[in-house]
């Protein structure tokens, strides 16, 4: 699989395993799953120690270079992020992110707004809509 749309995907399973990217976090916690976080390279064991912290996943990792070598760490771990306070909190942290809205969005208004309060677009230029 090359590709996959994560935000039809993710719904459907019960826990998501990431390699600790931003995407694949950020899409599985929109989608109220926890995690099995299993850091590749760069900045994703630092991704996998703050979704430890949020609670969305099992406190342990694993890099991805141990879970490819087999073994039964994996299983145990996606057992742990099924148990139910894994899975509320991510839930909880999907209701939080769902309040909070679209961050893009976010920021788009927060600097038109500015620039209105500034004089810099007047009043008389806004667009109702």
């Amino acid at each position: 699989l090359s590709a996959a749309p994560l935000r039809q995907l993710l719904p459907r399973c019960c826990s998501v395993v990431s390699p600790g990217d931003p995407y694949s976090l950020h899409g599985a916690l929109r989608a109220a799953r926890p995690l099995v976080v299993c850091p590749a390279f760069g900045d994703h064991a630092s991704w996998a120690t703050r979704a430890a912290q949020l609670g969305v996943c099992p406190a342990e990792w694993l890099p991805l270079s141990e879970v490819l070598s087999g073994g039964d760490a994996l299983r145990e771990l996606i057992d742990q992020s099924l148990l139910p306070n894994v899975a509320a909190t991510a839930a909880a942290a999907a209701a939080a992110m769902e309040e909070e809205g679209d961050a893009a969005t976010n920021a788009a208004d927060a600097l038109e707004g500015a620039l209105r309060a500034s004089g810099v677009i007047p009043l008389q230029e806004q667009i109702k809509v």
